[in-house]
């Protein structure tokens, strides 16, 4: 009898079949439990328990190819999902996903991780259950919105590194004339990285010195393709740095150093500052070649693929103040 009231009265509104279920030990239960559901359906707050049986790792194919991300992106929460979410979630069902898991999944992570790795994780499964709220599959989403509880610290303090002009020059003077015309326009547009590497002729635009004017130059930042970038697979592609916006952004560059530089560049080549290959330089490249060798005190040579140093030699320990190398480092 129980059963039978239970079915009569579960019905979705937009459905003609009865749903069902079992198990009521007594009549006021199964009135109790279909008067529940009548009034889920008239709030439209009712979820089908088969779709919130669907396992997370199965919805995730479904999410993670309906997004209109870049590939960059894409990569991004797919290693975040594979290395993470996956190993402690995938199997369950998206209903069986409870709050208090994910607090705890998260306490764990946090004191194996850092805080920008754990933030990024949690996003990603934030807007996942988040989609399947509004997908209808689940009524609530378990990742709890940041809330003021638990102890209390005081977050750090950021603390910048001034380096002293005479230090980038230092380390510019070690490196080879087109990587080091790249370091001085980092230093003095404030471009990112990756659109420095991705510096192409089409986009520049230089004034040669006129009488009394001096040489000019701007280079203009485009908004589809104006970084490099690599993929999982250490291949490399032009896409924007961030979100630049619906135009493109100019910089200012030192024009007189540009049109000496592009004197020593052949014309049919587009882009300024290739490695050795003629693609953009991969940033790990850079740093072990290039970069921390020159911030080391090593002078470096553009052809050399291991380290510059004579074999055997074993200089003092130096401190050259940057960013990039740290403190103080030892090479040999």
């Amino acid at each position: 009898m129980a059963r039978a009231l239970a079915t009569a009265r579960d019905r979705p509104a937009d459905k003609p079949q009865y749903g069902s279920e079992s198990g009521f030990p007594t009549k006021k239960a199964a009135l109790a439990y279909g008067n529940d559901q009548e009034a889920a359906i008239r709030a439209k707050t009712w979820r089908d328990p088969k779709r919130a049986a669907i396992a997370l790792d199965a919805y995730w194919a479904e999410w993670i190819a309906a997004q209109d991300i870049s590939q960059r992106t894409v990569d991004g929460y797919s290693d975040h999902y594979r290395v993470h979410i996956s190993p402690r979630f995938g199997h369950k069902a998206i209903g069986d996903v409870t709050a208090l898991a994910v607090d705890a999944w998260e306490k764990d992570l946090r004191s194996r991780r850092s805080a920008s790795t754990v933030n990024g994780i949690m996003v990603v499964l934030r807007m996942m259950m988040a989609d399947a709220v509004e997908d209808g599959r689940i009524t609530i989403s378990p990742v709890r919105q940041k809330r003021r509880r638990g102890r209390r610290t005081a977050p750090a303090e950021p603390v910048g590194v001034a380096v002293e002009l005479e230090t980038v020059e230092a380390i510019r003077r070690r490196l080879p004339a087109p990587e080091a015309l790249l370091v001085l326009i980092v230093v003095f547009t404030g471009m990112r990285r990756g659109e420095a590497m991705a510096m192409r002729r089409r986009y520049l635009r230089l004034e040669p010195a006129d009488g009394a004017t001096q040489a000019s130059g701007f280079y203009d930042i485009d908004k589809d393709d104006g970084a490099v970038h690599e993929d999982r697979r250490g291949r490399r592609y032009f896409a924007p740095e961030g979100a630049q916006g619906p135009h493109r952004r100019a910089a200012r560059i030192p024009g007189v150093l540009l049109l000496a530089y592009l004197e020593t560049v052949p014309a049919d080549r587009d882009l300024l500052f290739p490695d050795g290959t003629g693609q953009p330089w991969r940033r790990s490249n850079f740093d072990r070649q290039l970069w921390r060798p020159a911030c080391d005190g090593w002078p470096v040579r553009r052809a050399t693929r291991n380290h510059p140093g004579r074999q055997g030699a074993r200089p003092s320990t130096r401190a050259c103040g940057c960013t990039t190398c740290g403190t103080r480092t030892r090479r040999g």
